[in-house]
């Protein structure tokens, strides 16, 4: 019963930011917040002009302690500091843009596939695990940055764990999409196809 309210209460929600000004709002702040987590002056692209190459390590799919600290090392002071206060102060933001995107995509796609709602409502928290996991890792990060030199080894173990959740997710949210666009391309248009392929054909 708890899952069901649950589910009810995120579809519910979903469906009242899904349309009209609040979609705009998501939409823009989706891209916007993506342009520059990834691009100069406060981006990932400014970083790596910084550290001559070096990365984050929340954009790998799997590391362990021992191999996140030769990451964070290779930052330097310069590309710790702006990683510390240019960065992750826009990955406080960016989880709950695309969080909340993906919500409102599968939503809406739902809604032209005519799909139960109540059966399929469990999609959307697949977003809501990545980005919650995003967060998790984040603090993560910002926990081994203010310590630093230091190791937090157990800190280290739990961002990784956290880093593989997100990884899983975010794709599957991009799948989820492709499929169900798919979907919905072949249920709208292929009938129209066949009919107008039935009206120009020689019989």
């Amino acid at each position: 019963m708890k899952t069901e309210t649950r589910s009810e209460g995120v579809s519910g929600f979903t469906s009242r930011i899904s349309r009209g000004v609040p979609a705009v709002i998501i939409t823009f702040s989706f891209f916007l917040s993506a342009f520059l987590i990834n691009t100069r002056p406060f981006g990932l692209a400014e970083l790596k002009v910084i550290t001559g190459g070096p990365g984050i390590p929340d954009m790998a799919l799997f590391y362990t302690p021992a191999t996140l600290s030769p990451i964070i090392e290779a930052l330097g002071p310069g590309g710790r500091d702006f990683y510390l206060t240019r960065i992750i102060p826009l990955d406080l933001l960016f989880p709950l843009c695309y969080t909340l995107f993906f919500m409102v995509v599968l939503f809406r796609l739902m809604e032209c596939l005519e799909v139960s709602k109540s059966r399929w409502t469990f999609l959307l928290f697949i977003p809501i695990l990545a980005g919650t996991a995003d967060y998790a890792e984040n603090l993560c990060f910002l926990s081994i940055l203010l310590t630093y030199p230091d190791h937090l080894t157990g800190v280290a173990s739990i961002a990784s764990l956290f880093s593989g959740i997100k990884w899983i997710c975010t794709p599957a949210c991009f799948l989820l999409i492709l499929l169900m666009t798919a979907g919905w391309v072949k249920k709208r248009f292929v009938p129209v196809l066949y009919r107008v392929s039935h009206l120009l054909l020689p019989r």
